[in-house]
């Protein structure tokens, strides 16, 4: 099982065919572009990709300040945003393993006046970007390849969406992963989900029971829930006291060490008066010190929180007035 996603349309006598996947160690996300001639004609394309920033929690409030640059040696388009607290070394990318005909940083110029992502005006021109990387205020990365496919044949593309920790490591990780090539990082991935999900099979008549327990269940909880802390409208990669506590518990079978791992984590959490941090960010600690009660039943709503910490490291943290 590759926890892959792939679109495969069809016009005008190409075949195209869009794989996606994220690393199994690097913060990055591979999209893997084919393009198949089925004409008697060569074709000349001009494939666009485009991303906007955010790098933080309200794009309206960060966009004025985030900083883009190229760098042609790696064909990337890069962002960072000097002005936040926790994050401003960070370096976010987007690249592509082909050399770009041409590349933007400014959200006016690629989406137009009226255009929108899904239909953007330099898109339907068919138009080159202007090799700026000013943005006004206003950021995206938006970088052009120009192709050339002869009839039968396909060519193909390779694009990195990416984070790092400081500006310096990205291009070095960008030649990396596109020298390895997508099978070699879809191979890695593969490996690592078929290890994860291979502990636990069912297997009875109802094929679409099978599906969800021994694949899809355990896919999303690890993913969404563990991984990536992000579900519904919760979406800044913070742990809940219970939440992770309780999701561990149905990846026992898979990989108790989740839980276990899991239990330390919330245990560093906890306040001698018996409540907890209801949720928490995991490299600075900031989060809510509450009295619900679905932390911990029958302790948190007995006593109301004094301002101790727990016993970690120093963190910010907040309080509700309840």
């Amino acid at each position: 099982m590759v926890p892959a996603t792939a679109y495969s349309p069809s016009a005008e006598d190409l075949d195209i065919e869009l794989t996606q996947i994220v690393s199994e160690q690097e913060p990055v996300k591979l999209s893997r572009l084919r393009i198949t001639n089925r004409g008697s004609v060569a074709r000349r394309l001009r494939l666009y990709s485009y991303v906007e920033w955010v790098l933080g929690n309200n794009r309206a409030k960060t966009s004025p300040y985030i900083k883009t640059w190229y760098v042609p040696e790696a064909n990337a388009l890069m962002a960072s945003n000097p002005y936040s607290v926790d994050s401003f070394e960070r370096t976010s990318f987007l690249a592509v393993n082909a050399k770009c005909s041409s590349y933007t940083a400014a959200r006016d110029e690629f989406l137009g006046a009226v255009g929108d992502s899904f239909n953007p005006e330099s898109v339907i021109a068919g138009a080159g970007l202007s090799k700026s990387v000013e943005s006004a205020g206003d950021p995206c990365a938006a970088l052009a390849v120009d192709l050339s496919i002869g009839p039968g044949q396909t060519s193909e593309t390779l694009l990195l969406l990416g984070d790092v920790d400081k500006a310096e490591l990205a291009e070095p990780l960008i030649h990396r992963l596109a020298e390895a090539g997508f099978d070699a990082e879809m191979e890695k991935t593969r490996a690592q989900w078929d290890a994860f999900l291979g502990t636990l099979q069912v297997e009875t008549p109802d094929e679409g029971f099978n599906r969800m327990v021994n694949t899809w269940l355990p896919y999303q909880n690890l993913a969404c829930r563990i991984r990536a802390r992000s579900a519904f409208y919760q979406a800044s990669g913070a742990f809940g006291f219970r939440d992770q506590l309780q999701d561990t518990l149905a990846l026992m079978l898979q990989d108790p060490s989740l839980a276990r791992a899991q239990i330390l984590n919330a245990a560093s959490r906890q306040f001698p008066e018996g409540d907890v941090q209801h949720w928490w960010l995991p490299k600075t600690g900031a989060g809510v010190r509450t009295l619900i009660s679905d932390d911990v039943p029958g302790s948190a709503t007995a006593r109301r929180p004094t301002s101790r910490r727990p016993a970690t490291a120093p963190f910010s943290m907040s309080r509700s007035p309840s």
